[in-house]
């Protein structure tokens, strides 16, 4: 799908106080729930949305939203957050899409956006991201953003592959002059 019509067919905002349901629908979701270490309760996704507006009042970035113009559903989810990688202070780049979303370019667009606000926002000179080895898609989305590998670690007692993003290598994806608008 060109970016163009997924611009036209989803809007992209900050996360608000009225995601929560869609949120939870997205994180519980059996597929994605597998990839991200599984299902979240109620209070678990009502807390990520709180501090995701948290962060956005305090620093001017955070989580970021797709919803399908359509049907209003809360269709992906990215957003750069604090993180510990080896006890190494980190900023991360996270990101979810409902699987029935898949292929649209949902990822690259939020992640994008995400990116480019946080340093905006920020003078850290880079980014790690990180999924366990098997999930293709999700390293594609890294490598489409210029993420190069840095390394192997193990994470929630599962190995994953990190990869890492410098400021001035983020890469605006093909097709994409809509995505930072």
């Amino acid at each position: 799908m060109a970016i163009e019509k997924l611009l036209e067919a989803i809007e992209i905002r900050a996360i608000e106080d009225g995601d929560t349901a869609g949120m939870g629908k997205l994180l519980n979701d059996p597929y994605v729930a597998e990839w991200l270490g599984g299902a979240r309760s109620v209070k678990a996704v009502a807390d990520a949305v709180s501090s995701g507006i948290e962060v956005w009042a305090e620093f001017g970035y955070g989580t970021l939203v797709a919803v399908d113009n359509t049907s209003n559903l809360l269709v992906g989810r990215a957003g750069v957050r604090p993180d510990l990688l080896n006890g190494v202070e980190e900023f991360e780049l996270f990101y979810a899409v409902l699987p029935e979303f898949f292929g649209r370019n949902i990822a690259t667009v939020l992640s994008y956006r995400a990116l480019k606000g946080f340093f905006s926002a920020s003078q850290n000179p880079s980014v790690i991201s990180y999924t366990l080895p098997a999930n293709k898609g999700s390293i594609r989305v890294m490598e489409k953003l210029g993420f190069v590998y840095e390394q192997n670690f193990v994470h929630a007692n599962l190995d994953h592959v990190c990869f890492r993003l410098q400021r001035a290598d983020l890469i605006l994806p093909s097709d994409c002059d809509a995505c930072y608008l």
